[in-house]
């Protein structure tokens, strides 16, 4: 049967016969990171969790400006993509994390940065680097090599990160388990045979202002995220201070974990088959399958955040955490359309629909901009704000980018 005889069952089925393989190994490491983040927030104080994500803000910063995401545009290529063009995108992605990384480590030195900070440098560098190099393995579906991949670097990760806390190392099991997470994948990848085996040659400015066209709404939509995701956190630092900062942070990590076990289907199951769908009809009825396998899940976690937090966050966080039971109410349009979020930007990055992308994007800017009258007619919200806000940004962002065309 050729492909024009085929059913969208049909396309879809390489996709969906991985699932499992997503599933499971998200489902493990959701639970893992959830196990593992109870014990650190009882040896680790606010003030540590908010030095931390402040930190990472901050570092971050040039990647979210910089990177061409060659690890994403290897993926959305699907089967035209050419071996000379494979190699291309590898040389590309090594030379891009050398660069960044070098611009990086010049800032922070010219900042006169402490241990801490050189400790994040290398936490943002290698997760950059295991994010753009896991797309050449995953663009060959390679979803049970991937599963344990990432599962088995998940639990030594944390298992070290519990292991440094409980032998009093606080706040530095934090840039620990990130190092070892994403240094682990690296080998794995590499042990695997799944990081490209190409003859290294320098990329030329002419070849980087193509991969810069090729890459522009992959750019611009990686950019708007990232300055979203760290104007968020550092809003939080300026509105609550580190303290806040930090029990913003781990209300933020607590209203995602429902996203966190459906992003494998949400996320990048959505993404590679979108890429490899060959007509709006199949990814319609792909769409149409994924929202009824995400609705139930996310209207019942919603109602959760907003319903329980207030009992269950110093349950389980403990008594000093207490203050971020409404902050995780606050949250409650995270918990539930997070994934919804994610489902509509795979389809649009999939299809390279930039200007869905685009009102997707500032949509949400545009939902964080009501935190500013929220603060200024109740500011005795405070950092719930910030939580309202972010709610708001992410319904605005799915209705715009289905709206859009």
């Amino acid at each position: 049967m050729s492909p024009a005889d085929a059913s969208p069952s049909d396309v879809a089925r390489p996709v969906w016969k991985h699932a499992g393989y997503l599933l499971a190994s998200g489902w493990t490491q959701a639970a893992v990171a959830f196990g593992s983040n109870l014990i650190l927030v009882r040896h680790i104080a606010p003030e540590g969790f908010g030095r931390f994500a402040l930190t990472l803000a901050s570092l971050t910063l040039v990647y979210a400006f910089a990177s061409l995401r060659p690890g994403a545009l290897v993926i959305r290529e699907g089967r035209s993509q050419t071996a000379e063009r494979r190699a291309f995108l590898w040389n590309a992605c090594v030379q891009e994390a050398a660069i960044l990384g070098l611009v990086s480590a010049a800032l922070l030195a010219a900042q006169g940065a402490d241990a801490f900070g050189w400790s994040m440098w290398a936490v943002v560098w290698l997760a950059h680097f295991a994010a753009q190099s896991r797309g050449f393995l995953e663009r060959q579906q390679a979803y049970g090599s991937l599963s344990v991949i990432e599962s088995g670097s998940h639990l030594v990760a944390h298992g070290a990160a519990i292991a440094a806390v409980l032998w009093g190392a606080g706040i530095w099991a934090l840039p620990l388990r990130e190092v070892l997470l994403a240094g682990l994948r690296i080998g794995a990848l590499g042990a695997i045979g799944g990081l490209p085996s190409e003859r290294m040659r320098l990329v030329r400015p002419r070849e980087w202002r193509a991969l810069a066209r090729d890459a522009k709404d992959l750019w611009s939509d990686g950019l708007l995220e990232g300055l979203h995701t760290r104007i968020v956190v550092l809003a939080a630092g300026w509105i609550a201070g580190v303290r806040g900062a930090g029990l913003f942070f781990q209300a933020q990590r607590l209203s995602q974990v429902p996203h966190q076990f459906l992003q494998p289907v949400a996320g990048r199951l959505a993404f590679n088959w979108f890429a490899r769908a060959e007509s709006d009809g199949e990814r319609a009825l792909q769409r149409k399958r994924l929202l009824l396998l995400l609705a139930g899940p996310l209207l019942l976690a919603a109602a959760g955040c907003l319903l329980l937090a207030e009992p269950v966050v110093p349950w389980l966080l403990g008594a000093e955490w207490a203050e971020a039971a409404p902050l995780l109410a606050s949250l409650c349009g995270v918990a539930g359309g997070m994934s919804l979020l994610a489902l509509v930007k795979m389809e649009l990055l999939a299809t390279g629909r930039f200007r869905a992308l685009l009102m997707l994007r500032l949509a949400q800017f545009a939902g964080l901009a009501t935190a500013v009258p929220l603060l200024a007619i109740w500011p005795e919200l405070g950092v719930r704000a910030l939580g309202i806000a972010l709610s708001v940004g992410i319904a605005a962002g799915v209705v715009a980018g289905r709206r859009a065309r």
